[in-house]
């Protein structure tokens, strides 16, 4: 019986994934670490935080660069359930974070303001529910990333270009609130319509965008979710209907052990990451739904997940610090190492929100089509 060979995970990474940190972080001394198998591997990030208007920011600038220098602004629209400090905490997001930095971007994650659920709200023409909350109507009348970009001192930078990138609808309507130049879109299966480009009707071709659009957008999803066909279509659908570059990409499978749990998960170490599979597999084998481990109930959809993580005893709070002004526990009320393993696991059947997989292809378009970086 050989306990690796039934714990195999598919986790959909593809060649931009955490396993190529050997050129530009390796060469890096600042935002690196070396996991238990001495592996250069990305920590936990520490961002500032500042409250601006109704926002709670957080943010990073860019390693040993000048702010003169400081290339362009990522900023992360958090799915539902989420904060704006997940970004930095969290390992896949994490991992993103650290390569944007690397090439010269500050970036930008905000709390939204419904922070009872996380989700981000706006109402357009086409909103028959009139949600108390609009993000996009209070971003822009409070100027929040301008605001911003004088508290840090760039409000002279006034040509550098903004890129959007989140797993929430919300990036189809960021542009109502600042000058987008480009969006990547992360999802693990699409609903809806994208109602930001359109005032009235997405679905109208003649109806005209009563907001200036992005250059481009990029897609980026989950091999294994439903979003594929769909988002071929609205692909099509952007280049045809509004004229603007459009790229659709998915990321591949590759096996989730204890070697690889070290990696994305450092803090966790190889040890724990190795007993947790183990006390998994011993106590909760009916959650792995073919018996090598290949396939398994997403962690969010099963209670018995949640059981598991927390009666293996390798989960509990940290003392590591997370600075002032970072919530010490997750959205949903968890250690930031339990909330990293449930974000692994629904990776590994594709439905997390963000994934470090593609991370390069991603942010050479967003910075291509922003004209601060070559187009292949």
């Amino acid at each position: 019986f050989v306990l690796t060979a039934l714990l195999v995970l598919f986790l959909f990474i593809g060649n931009g994934g955490y396993g190529d940190m050997n050129l530009r972080s390796r060469s890096s001394a600042i935002g690196v670490t070396k996991n238990d198998l001495g592996e250069f591997v990305i920590p936990r990030l520490t961002p500032q935080v500042l409250t601006i208007g109704s926002y709670k920011v957080f943010y990073m600038l860019p390693y040993n660069t000048k702010k003169s220098g400081i290339k362009g602004i990522l900023v992360h629209f958090h799915a539902c359930g989420h904060r704006g400090a997940d970004l930095f905490i969290l390992p896949e997001d994490r991992i993103i974070v650290h390569e944007a930095l690397e090439r010269g971007l500050a970036v930008v994650s905000m709390n939204s303001l419904n922070e009872s659920t996380g989700c981000w709200q706006t109402i357009d023409g086409n909103d028959i529910t009139k949600p108390k909350f609009d993000d996009a109507k209070t971003l822009a009348k409070e100027n929040t990333i301008y605001e911003w970009k004088k508290l840090v001192g760039m409000e002279r930078n006034n040509d550098i270009p903004i890129m959007v990138m989140g797993a929430s609808n919300f990036v189809f309507y960021a542009w109502k609130a600042m000058k987008v130049h480009a969006v990547a879109s992360y999802v693990m299966g699409f609903g809806g319509r994208m109602g930001g480009f359109f005032e009235k009707d997405a679905d109208r071709k003649h109806d005209e965008p009563e907001y200036e659009l992005p250059n481009a957008v990029i897609f980026i999803y989950l091999a294994e979710s439903d979003a594929g066909s769909d988002l071929g279509f609205y692909t099509d659908w952007l280049r045809y209907w509004v004229g603007i570059t459009s790229k659709l990409i998915d990321v591949k499978p590759h096996t989730f052990t204890a070697q690889t749990c070290d990696r994305t998960i450092p803090e966790l170490g190889y040890i724990k990451c190795n007993q947790l599979i183990q006390f998994i597999d011993k106590n909760y084998p009916h959650l792995f739904e073919k018996k090598d481990g290949s396939s398994y109930t997403p962690a969010f959809k099963h209670e018995d997940w949640k059981h598991a993580l927390l009666q293996s005893g390798l989960l509990v709070p940290d003392n590591n610090n997370f600075g002032k002004n970072i919530p010490t526990l997750s959205f949903e009320g968890h250690s930031w190492i339990y909330e990293s393993v449930v974000e692994e696991l629904n990776t590994v059947v594709g439905m997390n929100e963000m994934i470090s997989a593609g991370k390069e292809e991603v942010l050479d378009f967003l910075m291509c089509h922003s004209e601060i970086g070559p187009c292949s």
